[in-house]
């Protein structure tokens, strides 16, 4: 499986939502095999 995050960095995202968004991927992380032969992870942040 693969799976890709874009996380919003711009100026209409504050500190605090940006590191919800940190937060929100990081729990969903734990719940999967991440690895070479496993699931394979993309994050994008842009602004």
């Amino acid at each position: 499986m693969d799976l890709g995050f874009v996380l919003d960095a711009s100026g209409s995202i504050g500190a605090t939502d940006f590191q919800k968004q940190r937060v929100f991927v990081g729990q969903l992380l734990r719940q999967v095999n991440v690895g070479p032969n496993k699931t394979h992870v993309g994050i994008v942040k842009y602004s």
